[in-house]
């Protein structure tokens, strides 16, 4: 499968964190303009979900910096509570589903 570069994956999160805090946390990387958030719930484990940001990127050192992550073959990691070091690992996209219909049972925003 190819890396679909338009997307990001945060293969498991919390399934009480909702798009709006993504939507924020992605917003204040400043790394390109979000144009959607795809929630896919674990169906072993109600608890968790995952994730896939659709992403227009910038020209920003933060975009920069993913990009050239991805392209190593390597993940990051985003902090996104820093009174508790709480992390996402983000990976590039590599599900064909962004671009086509959505898998049954998944939420697009």
């Amino acid at each position: 499968m190819s890396i679909a570069s338009n997307a990001i994956c945060i293969p498991r999160i919390d399934g009480a964190i909702s798009k709006s805090v993504i939507l924020s946390v992605f917003q204040n990387l400043k790394i390109g303009n979000v144009e959607g958030i795809i929630e896919i719930p674990f169906k072993d484990s109600p608890k968790f979900k995952r994730i896939i940001v659709k992403i227009a990127w910038n020209d920003s050192e933060n975009a920069e910096f993913f990009l050239n992550r991805f392209q190593s073959g390597l993940n990051v990691k985003i902090v996104y509570d820093r009174d508790e070091p709480w992390f996402w690992i983000c990976v590039p996209n590599r599900l064909h589903c962004v671009n086509q219909s959505t898998p049954k049972g998944t939420s697009v925003w």
